[in-house]
């Protein structure tokens, strides 16, 4: 199974671009991004953004097996004219300020 598609039928990440997964310490740490054809503002959903930098946040996923699994995504940060904002893209899958996925369920050992 290729990693783009363990990220959607695994954990329901729909179009993320891998660009590198990492294994050690006891963990798997997968490193995506949004492809560049699908930024938009979050606020107005207008296609003219200018690209602004990106930050990275770290989401943690259910285990696979005994493994700690985690997802370090390159957030971009648009400026769009329309609207006058400079934001951060919008996730679909996680919520503003939480470090798990919203369709993570709670693991039981």
């Amino acid at each position: 199974m290729s990693t783009r598609s363990e990220m959607y039928h695994c954990f329901g990440l729909g179009v993320v671009e891998v660009t590198r997964v990492d294994y050690g310490g006891g963990r798997t740490v997968y490193h995506a991004r949004h492809r560049h054809d699908r930024v938009v503002c979050p606020e107005c959903h207008g296609r003219d953004v200018i690209c602004q930098g990106t930050v990275e946040r770290e989401f943690r996923l259910p285990p696979i097996g005994r493994r700690e699994v985690r997802v370090r995504f390159t957030v971009q940060r648009v400026e769009c004219p329309a609207c006058g904002g400079v934001r951060q893209e919008a996730l679909p899958f996680a919520k503003p300020y939480r470090r798990y996925l919203s369709a993570q369920n709670p693991v039981v050992y």
